[in-house]
């Protein structure tokens, strides 16, 4: 009986005040710093006294930077691997062939021929790659040269185009970008 009323004559916390951000969809642990940087524009876009949102920001600026080392850490370590590893392959090759009429292994002549043709494979996808690119980007500025050639020519003769050119240069932009995709979708 007696903790009852002991319980009974506690005060109890209120709830806190509701406000328009949904608290608990953008408090989860980020996992990308995009989704710190979202968290980090949410919170200084509270209505929070001056000090306190001065201080917030310079913890959200020590955050992005920390975060931001430490996935440029991440990846010079994962080269730097890669890197130990490829240097350790080659000793350990040069360790078993003997130049000038050497003796060489028949398993690493054979790994060595397959990974020189891998390499010559990928060279040349990635020059594919380029041209396609560089093909792209030559149609591209073609199409351009054509609209606005094209643009140039009414706009000699109109004066009311030049009101309009902002707008009709965003739609021909647009329509080239369309173009652009459709010529990538069909390389693809």
């Amino acid at each position: 009986m007696r903790e009852s009323q002991i319980l009974e004559a506690r005060p109890f916390t209120p709830d806190p005040p509701s406000s328009s951000v949904d608290w608990p969809n953008i408090f989860n642990t980020p996992l990308t710093i995009c989704t710190l940087q979202r968290q980090a524009n949410v919170l200084q876009s509270t209505d929070l006294p001056l000090s306190t949102r001065h201080d917030l920001g310079k913890f959200i600026k020590g955050s992005l930077t920390i975060a931001t080392t430490g996935q440029l850490m991440t990846e010079h370590v994962e080269r730097s691997q890669a890197a130990e590893n490829a240097r350790k392959l080659r000793q350990r090759q040069n360790c078993r062939i003997v130049q000038k009429g050497g003796v060489i292994y028949a398993k690493d002549a054979k790994h060595i021929a397959q990974e020189r043709e891998s390499n010559e494979l990928e060279a040349a996808r990635t020059r594919l790659a380029r041209l396609e690119q560089a093909a792209v980007k030559k149609r591209q500025r073609r199409v351009r040269q054509v609209v606005w050639n094209r643009f140039k020519k009414k706009l000699a003769n109109r004066d009311d185009f030049i009101k309009d050119l902002d707008k009709r240069m965003a739609l021909v932009c647009a329509e080239m970008l369309n173009w652009a995709e459709e010529d990538q979708e069909d390389v693809v």
